[in-house]
């Protein structure tokens, strides 16, 4: 039976933005999309011949079915599933924004022999769930022809949105893979992405010089082809090729709808967009790395002095520390169903708790880190979302309240809270106060945190400690934690001297 709501009763969900074709809303913790508008006829032919259907078991789309529910004013609703984590472009590594370009394409392909198009193909439109994409924007599938969204100057002959496309995926990807993360990933928080001109001149020196070289050959070929026409044909001829060209230009018709390109074109083009996104590498960062132990050499060191030269193995606790034991021991205790974890490096206790059944967010402001989680999760199906984040400046909300786009401590709070060899960074090396960062765990934790206390006496400490820090001791950082949490329990960590705290909120 068809259940009846009011507009009064739903609560409209702030992302959903100005739709002509409906809007978002929520409803006792489901999510529900309200359709309209001239986007209703495809909607429900797409749900009456299966498709929607098809494209959610290919993992095109988010999981999606008809709703049992009724709106006045909107003749369908529809239930979406709810994503545990909302995550947004400029927080991907390079591999998760070319995964999410790919399955664009791929959806793109999917619609071509139904003369269906992807007419909103930004990433804003793709979430992911842990390591896999999937597309959300049920209203931006329209027929190819459709001119509602795009003018004729915007609007790409074989896929209407692919000039948007370029900008927000294709063209950020090609500055990674030069080593421009920063940069691209600053424009990646811009809804209009990084332009062709913006994207040139950022390429490498050689291509820069490759690109003046070709086009002295285009200018010299045509004035060669020029003068060799003005010597084989007397001026006469010339000026009729002349104007019977423009005449030709002019007279094109220019139809009411555009023409629809046939299914085989757009297929070639769709193969060639893939081929150039396959070829685009992961670069290697220009001007350094920004890792909170020093980058790949540094890990690797490390690993050596704590860990004999190898990381503990997961599945077995043969070779496991007080440290190891001591973290699984709180996750089995606590049972959390969202775990962040700060400064994850590579992602050990993010990969541990995934293993404990929680989903986590793992977050680093090092990209290769992030990168190298994001590969390994993938191939080991853990739920698990590696975000690049720094949490010294947490990706901020969007609108004029913060509520277009939340703000990551809102969107990344967890029932726990993982801060694992990481304060000292946090003090000695982006200089944040016992303060800030106690309440960076009070906005991100909803009960329960771990976090660990290296002492000035440690060898990773020891050389970046100095009078000015004389307030960096154990007493006064437990006293900070406890004006956020309720009960606080001490164990010894690894190696000897280091303290690892749980931390508890009623």
């Amino acid at each position: 039976m068809t259940r009846v709501v009011s507009l009064r009763e739903v609560e409209e969900h702030p992302s959903s933005g100005a739709d002509s074709n409906g809007f978002l809303f929520e409803l006792e913790g489901e999510l529900f999309r309200a359709v309209s508008g001239h986007g209703l006829g495809v909607v429900e032919k797409l749900l009456d011949d299966g498709t929607i259907g098809s494209l959610c078991d290919r993992l095109l789309l988010v999981p999606t079915r008809r709703a049992d529910l009724s709106i006045e004013g909107y003749p369908l609703v529809v239930w979406h599933e709810k994503l545990p984590i909302v995550s947004y472009p400029s927080e991907w590594s390079f591999g998760m924004l070319k995964k999410a370009a790919l399955l664009l394409v791929d959806l793109e392909e999917a619609l071509v022999p139904l003369d269906l198009s992807v007419h909103d193909a930004h990433p804003w439109n793709v979430l992911y769930r842990w390591t896999r994409p999937l597309m959300v924007d049920l209203g931006a599938i329209m027929p190819v022809a459709d001119t509602s969204l795009w003018n004729e100057a915007d609007r790409h002959p074989l896929w209407p949105a692919y000039n948007q496309f370029r900008t927000t995926f294709f063209n950020p990807l090609r500055m990674m893979s030069w080593g421009q993360t920063r940069i691209a990933r600053a424009l990646l928080r811009d809804y209009l992405g990084a332009s062709d001109a913006e994207t040139d001149r950022m390429s490498p020196a050689w291509q820069a010089r490759l690109r003046l070289a070709a086009g002295d050959l285009k200018r010299q070929a045509t004035r060669h082809l020029r003068a060799g026409a003005r010597k084989t044909f007397p001026p006469r001829v010339l000026r009729l090729g002349q104007r019977f060209f423009q005449a030709l230009r002019s007279e094109v018709p220019q139809a009411a709808q555009p023409l629809l390109p046939e299914r085989r074109q757009r297929l070639r083009f769709l193969a060639a967009v893939k081929a150039h996104l396959s070829d685009l590498d992961y670069g290697p960062v220009l001007g350094g790395g920004t890792s909170y132990i020093g980058g790949q050499q540094d890990r690797t060191k490390y690993y050596e002095e704590l860990h004999g030269g190898a990381v503990p193995d997961l599945t077995s606790t043969a070779g496991w520390t007080a440290k190891n034991h001591t973290v699984a021991s709180l996750l089995d205790r606590c049972q959390p169903r969202i775990v962040l974890d700060i400064g994850c490096s590579t992602g050990w206790y993010s990969r541990l708790a995934a293993r404990k059944g929680a989903g986590v967010v793992a977050c680093d402001s090092d990209e290769g880190c992030v990168e190298e989680l994001f590969l390994t999760c993938t191939r080991e199906g853990s739920p698990i979302l590696p975000l690049l984040i720094d949490f010294r400046s947490p990706t901020p909300g969007v609108g004029p309240t913060n509520r277009w786009l939340r703000p990551a401590t809102e969107r990344l709070r967890a029932d726990l809270v993982l801060m694992l060899a990481l304060v000292h960074h946090l003090v000695f090396k982006q200089s944040m106060t016992f303060q800030q960062i106690v309440e960076t765990l009070r906005l991100t934790s909803r009960r329960w945190a771990i976090c660990e206390f290296i002492p000035p006496t440690d060898t990773w400490v020891r050389d970046l400690f100095g009078p000015r820090f004389s307030w960096y001791t154990l007493d006064s950082f437990l006293d900070c934690l406890r004006g956020a949490f309720d009960k606080l329990e001490c164990f010894p960590s690894f190696p000897e001297g280091r303290t690892l705290i749980f931390c508890e909120r009623s």
